[in-house]
């Protein structure tokens, strides 16, 4: 990972645990780094698959290099069979008895190319401290990554 997306992240933190304690909740969020350095953030409402396709956009528009995507979720704290697996994905995680809530931090650099995870747990209403995931640790793939333009095809 590069510094400059762990220093990013580490600001998405920031900006998430404090409006998670002054709030209780967290609105899906994308912290964007144009080329020229210039910061923007944005919120995501309503689906999230055409909040995801609109941020690609954006990012190739505005010629982003990073991004840091935080929201709420929920983990599960052990692994599972394949049977239990399939009643989550009908299910969902909300009543799942060895579910953790979390504060979901997932970046991208260009540089790299790559994706990169951390978490914070939600323990009775408190934060636990930040944990940086491994690629296989995270499942936060697919519609949150890969969302930079891919640069090296010609100009």
């Amino acid at each position: 990972m590069t510094p400059e997306l762990r220093t990013l992240i580490e600001l998405a933190v920031d900006k998430a645990s404090t409006r998670f304690r002054v709030h209780g909740k967290l609105t899906p969020t994308f912290l964007a780094v144009k080329r020229d350095g210039e910061q923007f953030e944005f919120n995501v409402s309503g689906d999230k698959d055409a909040g995801m396709a609109l941020a690609g956009a954006a990012f190739e528009l505005h010629d982003v290099v990073r991004y840091v995507f935080f929201d709420e979720g929920w983990t599960l704290r052990t692994k599972v069979s394949n049977a239990e697996m399939e009643r989550i994905k009908r299910e969902g995680l909300r009543n799942h008895p060895d579910r953790c809530e979390v504060l979901m931090f997932t970046g991208e650099d260009e540089a790299d190319a790559i994706v990169a995870f951390a978490r914070r747990c939600v323990l009775r209403g408190k934060l636990a401290e930040l944990e940086w995931l491994e690629p296989d640790q995270g499942t936060w793939r697919g519609r949150i990554s890969g969302l930079l333009p891919r640069r090296g095809r010609a100009q």
